[in-house]
């Protein structure tokens, strides 16, 4: 034992003292970190208001409320229109039911206003050859009407026209001249251009005598 020792003691302290500082280069292990303790939240008292719920309900309740309300005064507004309506339209169908009652009571009268017999001058009975001193404003503008066209007096381009002029005894009757512009409307103040059916009842007027 002794002497293994001394003969190799130079190459064992050697490779211990080799070994040594092999140990000496080896690094520690790096610690592993210990997590924290994830601090646990503590509750916090939540105040609560008072409840919304009635304040909304009421509220929505009142404006439902109002719009009924509202819904109604507008219909019984429309309800008293058409009940005024009616009640105007029902009154003027009772007075016309009565103006036409009174009218058909109203006994009808013959031989009235153009047509009653009318005293007439001697001149228009000559005219048309009747032998009665009275004749209606209708049966004597009929009787011209007639006699104009039997005559051929109406102008070819406007059947409204009456050319007197060539009847002396109808221009003498009417009393026009030949020149019908002179002629002055006494209605109107102007002159009349021409004769026609409008204005011949005017011209034959003073053959009608008031009795």
């Amino acid at each position: 034992m002794a002497r293994a020792n001394t003969s190799t003691g130079k190459k064992t302290t050697t490779t211990t003292t080799a070994a040594s500082k092999k140990k000496e280069t080896v690094a520690a292990p790096t610690p592993v970190p210990v997590p924290e303790p994830t601090p646990v939240p503590v509750a916090v008292p939540v105040s609560v208001p008072a409840p919304a719920e009635d304040v909304i309900t009421y509220a929505m309740i009142n404006a439902e409320l109002v719009a009924s309300m509202q819904r109604i005064v507008l219909d019984t507004k429309d309800a008293i229109k058409n009940v005024r309506a009616m009640k105007t339209m029902h009154e003027k169908e009772l007075k016309e039911n009565k103006n036409v009652k009174k009218v058909q009571k109203r006994p009808r009268t013959q031989n009235a206003g153009f047509a009653a017999p009318t005293k007439i001058t001697p001149q228009l009975a000559k005219y048309l050859g009747v032998s009665s001193d009275k004749l209606s404003r209708t049966e004597a503008v009929k009787m011209i009407h007639e006699k104009i066209k039997s005559n051929n007096l109406q102008d070819e381009n406007d059947k409204r026209t009456i050319l007197y002029t060539k009847d002396k005894e109808l221009q003498k009757l009417l009393n026009l001249p030949a020149a019908f512009e002179h002629q002055v409307n006494k209605r109107t103040g102007e002159p009349d251009i021409k004769l026609t059916y409008f204005n011949l009842q005017r011209y034959i007027s003073p053959h009608f005598l008031k009795e």
